[in-house]
């Protein structure tokens, strides 16, 4: 949820401090929330100093009044601790947690992408992960129950095949768009019980698969028309880029892509140092973005009113 905090510059010479800022974001955060819910990021959108707003950088400003734009991530106590006694009964500890669409953009998006505008598609196992961000900040998150198990278990379904042979016929010749694939393709499909295997057309294999993606991104479009973000939306003027980061998808979801018109790109998995570099299966997964986003979202993160630096991905995925 996005929020809004005002309070007077109380610094010399009305000059805007570390502790004003700290305070107007004290304010923002001050929202009322159900008993079983707890905020896990506070962060910044945009400042205005009196009259001046689009400000990112307050300090040192002069002015009387400090207001602040901020995007909320909250999430269920005991989920959050859920997470947290799996990982401590297997021995580690964790000093921090991060929201997993913060941490796909803050791996995979470059500086001049989150300036212009890019929503940020993260198809993983069980959920898909959605990030709006503009202008340099988050604008938006949402957290989907539905990703490439579905689909799996969609292939294996409607194929009759053991989960983990759907798996890899999704990997291996999946495709989310029936017209790209050729009519004489075909796949051959292992049977269940022993039996011998099948050979099927991989037509039939996209036409499980495509209903399953279109509805997610359908429910993409609908959660950021519910969200009502200015300049997106159906009446929204501004063209957002379209970035899909997958791991639960694989190549599912590379024919789905060439039907959007905004401009998109799949994780090009590039290094901290922007080059980019042959994608990896294990990066496809969110520990793998953890892992590449590690200064990066802790930087993020030590903004004022965070709950401090996220040093989770550096102490316990392995490197």
């Amino acid at each position: 949820m996005n929020s809004r905090g005002v309070v007077g510059i109380t610094g010399k010479n009305h000059e805007v401090g570390d502790a004003d800022v700290e305070r107007v974001i004290e304010a923002a955060r001050a929202i009322n929330l159900p008993q079983d819910r707890e905020i896990i990021h506070v962060l910044p959108q945009s400042f205005t100093v009196d009259d001046g707003d689009g400000v990112r950088e307050p300090i040192g400003m002069s002015g009387v009044r400090l207001e602040v734009e901020v995007h909320i991530v909250t999430g269920t106590v005991t989920s959050v601790q859920n997470v947290v006694r799996s990982v401590n009964r297997a021995g580690l500890a964790v000093q921090d947690i991060v929201l997993e669409p913060l941490a796909s953009a803050e791996a995979v998006l470059f500086d001049d992408e989150k300036e212009l505008g890019v929503l940020v598609i993260d198809i993983g196992g069980g959920t898909t992960d959605v990030a709006l961000l503009r202008d340099g900040a988050v604008w938006h998150t949402v957290v989907l129950p539905l990703g490439g198990d579905h689909i799996t278990n969609d292939i294996a379904i409607g194929l009759r095949t053991p989960t983990a042979d759907a798996e890899d016929i999704k990997k291996r010749y999946g495709c989310a768009l029936t017209a790209l694939v050729p009519a004489e393709e075909t796949v051959d499909v292992p049977s269940v019980g022993g039996r011998k295997p099948r050979q099927l057309s991989r037509q039939l294999l996209s036409e499980i698969i495509q209903p399953r993606v279109e509805e997610i991104f359908t429910l993409v479009a609908r959660e950021l028309a519910r969200a009502r973000v200015p300049g997106c939306g159906d009446g929204g003027r501004r063209r957002h880029g379209r970035h899909v980061d997958h791991g639960g998808s694989s190549r599912a979801r590379r024919g789905h892509l060439r039907s959007t018109r905004a401009p998109r790109r799949a994780d090009r998995h590039r290094r901290h140092g922007g080059r980019d570099r042959e994608p990896d299966l294990r990066d496809r997964s969110r520990p793998g973005a953890l892992r590449r986003a590690d200064t990066r979202v802790r930087r993020v993160c030590r903004r004022p009113g965070t709950r401090g630096p996220v040093r989770t991905a550096r102490d316990w995925i392995p490197r």
